[in-house]
């Protein structure tokens, strides 16, 4: 379930400074690294959050553009994510294509001189199979996760609406980055 009202209930608006929101329900690192990429090349700011998501989620070049699919794209009419997730899905290969976002957004970041924060949403802690070369490359490797701050959304509670933070668990995500960003 979404916002009523995104465009006022979301963090970054709560946030109260001028943004631009590059997020889309659904999308994948891969995308979210790509796009926010693409952005900065065209325009500037003083500071990045970028938000990762779920690692099970992955992209794919289809009829002209890429896309990206979830667990929960998966049907009988819908070949690519069924046999993705049948036949190549693996944490292993999740998190490491997960890592190398991570690492790809680090790197880029540092090298244009723009500060910047993570945090993620995650399934769980600790299901990674063994480390990976780019989690230790990275800076990031303990990033906040969603459920530092509004605890698990299968416990539900005023923080979450079906998977997804309430207006009340923006307000908290809002709070924590205003005290990250610089004044």
């Amino acid at each position: 379930m979404e916002l009523e009202h995104p465009e006022t209930q979301r963090y970054s608006y709560l946030l109260g400074h001028e943004h631009v929101n590059l997020a889309e329900s659904g999308k994948c690192n891969d995308l979210i690294v790509k796009e926010t990429i693409e952005w900065l090349e065209n325009n500037t700011c003083d500071f990045v959050i970028v938000q990762f998501t779920l690692v099970t989620r992955f992209s794919h070049w289809a009829k002209g553009k890429w896309r990206s699919y979830t667990p929960g794209s998966v049907s009988p009419t819908n070949s690519v994510p069924r046999y993705y997730y049948k036949w190549i899905s693996s944490n292993q290969l999740h998190y490491t294509n997960f890592w190398k976002n991570v690492f790809v957004m680090e790197s880029y970041l540092k090298k244009r001189g723009i500060p910047h924060y993570f945090w993620r949403f995650a399934n769980k802690r600790g299901d990674e199979l063994e480390k990976c070369v780019y989690e230790d490359l990275t800076s990031w490797s303990d990033m906040l996760q969603h459920q530092d701050l509004l605890g698990h959304p299968k416990n539900g509670g005023k923080y979450w609406l079906e998977g997804h933070p309430s207006p009340l668990g923006h307000q908290l995500i809002a709070s924590h980055l205003s005290g990250i960003l610089p004044k």
